[in-house]
């Protein structure tokens, strides 16, 4: 159980406590000295996620599953990948802030396949990964065979 919210307008809520679980959906806390103890009596600050943050069936329904494939530089590197907003995990990756695109620097998207549904895209990507390098070498120079970078284009920039 949360133990206070107080709205700040905008759908913003900020919660003072520990959740029951993660019923809020994700939720940082922050160690600050003056708020409210938690556990152990160490000092806890919760922040619930935020109601703008929330996905309403109209923004489900937008969504286009993608299996995608993201590289450093022609013939290097390969990441291969599923989604349900291409734009935005791709900018992810040209953040390269963690995990596999910040230790290999994968943040050119070279190719992309759209799907009908999130199950037919994730088969897809299961296929894809299972298959050699130079059939993924050959789905990409089919359609990109530069390795140009496809993330312009998709964001019109």
């Amino acid at each position: 159980m949360l133990d206070e919210r107080f709205d700040f307008g905008g759908g913003h809520e900020v919660v003072f406590g520990l959740p029951a679980g993660v019923a809020q959906g994700r939720w940082l806390e922050i160690a600050s000295p003056g708020l409210h103890r938690g556990r152990n009596d160490v000092p806890k600050f919760v922040i619930a996620r935020s109601a703008a943050t929330k996905q309403s069936p109209a923004m489900r329904e937008e969504r286009q599953p993608a299996v995608y494939m993201m590289s450093n530089r022609k013939d290097g590197v390969l990441y291969v990948g599923v989604t349900s907003d291409l734009i935005a995990r791709a900018w992810q990756h040209r953040q390269k802030q963690h995990g596999f695109s910040a230790r290999y620097r994968c943040d050119k998207l070279v190719w992309f396949e759209l799907h009908g549904d999130m199950h037919s895209a994730i088969t897809r990507e299961k296929q894809i990964k299972a298959g050699s390098r130079a059939k993924k070498v050959a789905l990409i120079e089919v359609e990109n065979p530069e390795w140009r970078d496809l993330y312009p284009e998709l964001t019109g920039g």
